[in-house]
């Protein structure tokens, strides 16, 4: 008979956060508020992105995008909920501006069209 090994997430809401937070020191008060609110936790750093974006900081959403897709499937079925639905759905990459475009170029297809997929459900696309 066929053990079953449960799955492991590569990392833990716990992990997560730290790394988040080691990375982004920026969004730590805000998210250090929220203590044990994942969603409400990964809002605020969906804030910073958006804060960066509205200024112009495009290597700091690069590096923000960049974080999101690397870690989006590493994580607990929880804090991946968190991050499509409180994160990625939160982002204002919408319009025409210069920065608006950059940022949707900086998402890979799969998380491109699961953006527009969410945006649309809210009535924002």
């Amino acid at each position: 008979m066929m053990e079953l090994i449960p799955y492991q997430p590569k990392l833990t809401q716990a992990q997560f956060l730290a790394d988040l937070l080691e990375r982004f020191p920026a969004v730590a008060a805000d998210v250090l508020e929220e203590e044990g609110l994942i969603h409400l936790q990964v809002s605020a750093w969906a804030r910073y992105a958006n804060t960066c974006l509205a200024h112009g900081q495009l290597e700091e959403v690069a590096r923000i995008i960049e974080y999101f897709q690397h870690t989006v499937e590493q994580v607990d079925s929880t804090t991946e909920n968190a991050l499509y639905v409180s994160f990625l759905e939160h982002l204002e990459f919408s319009g025409e501006s210069e920065n608006a475009k950059q940022a949707r170029q900086l998402l890979a297809p799969q998380y491109l069209e699961i953006w527009h997929q969410l945006r649309a459900w809210l009535g924002l696309a």
